[in-house]
């Protein structure tokens, strides 16, 4: 896992496809939402599922995840 800007955060999983991926980001989407923290307000998440490819560049897999986002983006929201 690696800061990518101000709010977003990318996880690199290597031999991993898109379903196992998806499950995943749903899984931590899941978590964070139900996380229950009476000091903090309430955290929810949204995410983006791609897969890289051979010859595929980091631009475009990028833009393409910032696409396929899991979950709605807060209104407001950046990441």
């Amino acid at each position: 896992m690696a800061r990518w800007g101000g709010q977003e955060f990318m996880i690199l999983l290597a031999q991993t496809g898109l379903d196992e991926a998806a499950s995943l980001a749903e899984h931590l989407r899941r978590a964070t939402a139900e996380t229950n923290a009476p000091e903090l307000p309430t955290v929810t998440i949204s995410l983006g599922v791609n897969q890289y490819g051979p010859g595929d560049g980091l631009d475009e897999v990028t833009r393409s995840v910032d696409s396929a986002h899991i979950g709605p983006r807060p209104r407001g929201a950046t990441a």
